[in-house]
């Protein structure tokens, strides 16, 4: 698979700003590998089904594929809680350009 761009939610900029510098290394290394076309994924369901997630240690990425291609990372956080705190903005639409 080829390189995609990859988009961040202010969301997702201020809870990686947040964090350690050793998981914001972590976070990083998956985001790359992410962009690559790889790291530990997942498709989500019921009314995430246009979601993705990406595993990075405790913290988990929801992102989804958008064109250009393009990678839009929507929401962040901890395991724990991260499926409980995402809202899509419009979780019908289909991805946005």
């Amino acid at each position: 698979m080829s390189d995609s761009a990859l988009k961040y939610s202010p969301q997702v900029r201020d809870y990686i700003a947040a964090l350690s510098p050793d998981a914001k290394k972590a976070i990083n290394r998956e985001l790359e590998k992410l962009r690559r076309g790889g790291g530990d994924t997942r498709p989500l369901r019921y009314n995430l089904e246009d979601f993705h997630r990406l595993r990075a240690g405790s913290h988990r990425i929801i992102y989804r594929h958008i064109p250009g291609p393009a990678i839009e990372c929507a929401h962040a956080g901890p395991r724990k809680t991260v499926y409980q705190t995402f809202v899509p903005a419009n979780p019908t639409a289909p991805p946005s350009a």
